[in-house]
């Protein structure tokens, strides 16, 4: 861990690669390459990388950098026509490993040109899904095409749906439009994938609503997301008009409905809907799924504390605020399983919660749709730092991944974690008090070190400590290979 990541020297490495800075006091330095718009740490791992420490006895001469190979996918949307789809927007998923789980991520995000044609760059080996939703260009919503009057009729016919009254779904590579049915490109480093997604324009569909009683000032705004891979919401095109909500494919979605009074807006909730034609959504049906709760702990509160979650199925995290008097209210949020720390704090960590409303084991609180959850939360300060040594027999051990297992369950998603320095040290920083498995494995990268049968295989080999550690202790830990 470097002291002071803020004061940088930087040097450009000859044609030959080689590169030097002189006259640098000892220290631990992190070392960072920049090259052709990425940016890589030495032997980067997730977050983490392997310090250069300065020294007496200490070679910091001898540093091969190898550059990881970025892979790549480049594609082009086009419709059932053959022709190119500009403005769409296309989804990267990945599956990868974060906070020691494997996930399913949104990794990017992009914009078709007007040949159609998208890229995603720097990307690590793995395996990603790719998903484009869009409009026509020609597309015209049912509240967009004047009404045909006919001349003389109080009471003009309803027009039948135009054939400019259309959507392009929700599209995963190759041809679906469920997650379900998408396709995994899986790439090794440096490869590049080039892929050809189809958009197949269908009559978009009408909903209009009921169930509320709206005043003259009262404005209702919806939005419609759909469940993507990991259950990562994906936000669908549509329009709201004041009648209900247009311009959408068939399909099944998440509708997140608002009441905006003067500028104003408050929730309505939400409501999973089915939509396979023209209907009605009732607005009294939907839920509102919130926590909301308390934090005790002795002393003042400090500045801009806040309670962190973590999605456990897609790696999204929140902050939620702590007001003065130690409450906090998520008045609506998505259902799914979360991880819960104490946020934008060196001190206080969780100690145990009280959950009504909700399950809550191995440090996961589960989130039903419609769920009221209290959560009584009761914090501590006391967070500490563990100093240590890899080691391989005698010999320090660079780059390896360190782990504290917590031996509580109720702290189970919560593993700090660090990766040695070149002369094999590490800092284990913001541990909880309580009894943990230290561990060192030899090369951590795509680890899923949180899942219980992923790290099992480790844990005999590990050290048992009780944390705080007494005073000047000297930790050595032996690193394990990788299984």
């Amino acid at each position: 861990m470097v002291e002071h990541p803020d004061r940088t020297l930087t040097a450009v490495s000859e044609e030959s690669g080689e590169f030097s800075f002189f006259g640098l006091p000892a220290a631990k330095y992190q070392l960072r390459v920049e090259y052709r718009g990425a940016s890589q740490l030495y032997q980067q791992t997730d977050e983490f990388s392997t310090a250069i420490v300065v020294g007496a006895a200490l070679d910091s001469e001898h540093i091969v950098f190898p550059l990881d190979s970025p892979a790549g996918i480049s594609g082009t949307v086009i419709d059932g026509d053959g022709d190119p789809v500009s403005g769409a927007m296309v989804y990267l998923f990945g599956r990868t490993v974060s906070r020691g789980l494997s996930q399913t991520e949104m990794k990017g995000q992009t914009n078709t040109t007007l040949a159609g044609n998208f890229h995603f760059g720097h990307l690590s080996p793995g395996s990603y899904y790719v998903a484009a939703a869009g409009r026509p260009w020609y597309a015209r919503s049912r509240s967009q095409i004047q009404p045909v009057t006919v001349e003389g009729s109080a009471n003009p016919p309803p027009e039948p749906p135009s054939e400019l009254d259309v959507a392009f779904p929700l599209t995963y590579y190759p041809a679906s439009t469920t997650p379900e049915g998408a396709a995994p490109l899986t790439l090794e480093e440096g490869a590049k994938a080039e892929i050809q997604l189809t958009l197949n324009a269908v009559p978009a569909l009408h909903a209009g609503w009921d169930g509320i009683q709206t005043q003259p000032d009262q404005f209702i705004s919806a939005n419609l997301v759909q469940a993507g891979p990991g259950g990562m919401p994906v936000p669908v095109q549509s329009m709201t008009t004041p009648n209900g909500i247009e311009g959408m494919a068939p399909g099944n979605y998440i509708l997140n409905a608002f009441s905006i009074v003067q500028n104003r807006q408050s929730e309505l909730g939400s409501q999973a809907v089915g939509l396979a034609g023209d209907s009605t959504i009732h607005l009294n049906e939907a839920t509102k799924t919130s926590i909301r709760g308390i934090v005790q702990f002795d002393g003042e509160i400090p500045e801009n504390l806040s309670l962190w979650l973590g999605d456990v199925a897609n790696g999204s995290v929140s902050f939620e605020p702590i007001a003065k008097d130690r409450s906090f209210s998520i008045p609506q949020i998505q259902p799914g399983r979360y991880s819960l720390l104490m946020g934008n704090t060196n001190e206080f960590y969780i100690q145990k919660i009280a959950v009504k409303g909700a399950a809550f084991a191995d440090g996961v609180l589960e989130v039903a749709p419609g769920a009221q959850i209290e959560l009584v939360i009761t914090a501590a300060k006391g967070m500490t730092k563990i100093d240590g040594t890899v080691v391989h027999g005698k010999t320090p051990v660079p780059g390896a991944m360190v782990l504290v297992i917590p031996q509580d369950s109720t702290r189970a998603k919560y593993i700090p974690r660090d990766q040695s320095d070149s002369d094999g040290t590490f800092t284990l920083n913001q541990v909880p008090p309580g009894r943990y498995m230290l561990v060192a494995i030899q090369n951590g990268r795509n680890l899923a070190y949180a899942e219980p049968a992923v790290i099992a295989p480790y844990l005999p080999q590990g050290q048992v400590i009780d944390v705080p550690l007494p005073k000047d202790a000297k930790v050595e830990i032996e690193v394990q290979p990788r299984r």
